[in-house]
């Protein structure tokens, strides 16, 4: 039995629930969370809900330069922060490690993937391209946060759309935005 379980009735109750072939939060072995897909009324925002957890993304970008060896390439970064409402494990201060895992694991399904072509973003080889940022917040934490926050992840990421940009006069320029 696992030694993160802290008291001998934690590990009699995981002992019984696989007993009667049940996890512990009730559900079957084989049975799988609900999921809920919400995108956002802007581009690149999406609420996923997998079971109990819940994760908020959002997708935004800017013009930047190159990374170096690159030059032809955007870029995409992945933040993922917790709300100290989502467990009372979570404290407003620093994030907590889970957090910084379930982060190096997007990191590699998004970028190392290259499920984002980031040649697509670029403007200017050299000069200029867009940098997108996926941040990500995990809402309400009842487990499966990795699951939950890549599909919110995936899901941003394919409602988002890129701004139309122009490069004229040396920089680049966003469209004026729309009166209203």
């Amino acid at each position: 039995m696992s030694s993160s379980l802290s008291s001998t009735n934690e590990q009699e109750f995981v002992r019984a629930a696989a007993k009667e072939d049940k996890r512990v939060d009730g559900r079957g072995l084989f049975d799988h969370r609900k999921v809920r897909v919400s995108l956002g009324t802007t581009p690149g925002v999406a609420e996923v809900q997998l079971g109990t957890t819940r994760v908020l993304a959002c997708v935004t970008s800017s013009v930047a330069a190159p990374m170096p060896g690159r030059s032809a390439e955007g870029t995409l970064t992945v933040d993922v922060t917790a709300s100290p409402m989502a467990d009372i494990k979570f404290e407003a201060s620093r994030p907590p490690e889970e957090m910084r895992e379930v982060r190096a694991a997007l990191v590699n399904c998004f970028q190392r993937s290259r499920a984002v072509d980031l040649e697509a973003l670029c403007l200017v080889p050299g000069r200029h391209v867009i940098a997108l940022r996926v941040d990500l917040r995990v809402l309400d934490h009842g487990g499966s946060v990795l699951d939950c926050a890549s599909l919110a992840g995936a899901a941003a990421l394919m409602h988002f759309r890129r701004p139309d940009v122009t490069v004229a006069g040396g920089g680049p320029r966003f469209p004026p935005a729309p009166a209203g």
